[in-house]
């Protein structure tokens, strides 16, 4: 599980570097602020990204949830950040969180939610946003629910 919890840390340290990227400007994968939009946020009436602070924030928190999957994964042998319990916690509640988003977003696209989006968002949540949020909200629930002798066995 120690793998496990290191892949999630790493993919969510890379999200939140990207977020901090757009806190100072970055556009990419955008080319201009509207596409930068397009792309990530895909709200129609949007033509400005969110203030450096909100987008910090942001990064923050996505930051957080990699250090919860890295104490996650390490808690089975007693290195992880305070006591098992309370990372299995922390783990299940980031995967709420995660598999919710996901299911929102495989809902708007099949259109049971509506709620208009903008291309090319609307593909890039169906083929990997909600995908990656699925994936992550599984990873920290394995984290969180797997039995003590099976964490300490497998990592």
């Amino acid at each position: 599980m120690r793998n496990l919890g290191y892949l999630i840390a790493v993919i969510l340290t890379v999200i939140a570097l990207i977020h901090a990227y757009w806190a100072f400007g970055g556009l990419w994968p955008g080319h201009d602020v509207q596409s930068l939009i397009n792309a990530v946020m895909g709200d129609p009436n949007r033509t400005k990204m969110p203030p450096t602070w909100l987008t910090l924030l942001v990064a923050g928190l996505i930051g957080a949830t990699a250090l919860i999957g890295w104490s996650a994964g390490r808690a089975h042998r007693n290195r992880g950040i305070g006591p098992m319990w309370l990372n299995r916690i922390g783990a299940g509640g980031v995967g709420l969180v995660f598999v919710a988003r996901a299911v929102l977003g495989f809902l708007i696209a099949a259109g049971y939610v509506a709620l208009p989006q903008t291309e090319p968002f609307a593909s890039l949540d169906l083929r990997f946003y909600s995908p990656l949020c699925l994936a992550l909200g599984l990873g920290f629930w394995t984290l969180a629910f797997m039995p003590r002798t099976q964490r300490s066995l497998s990592g």
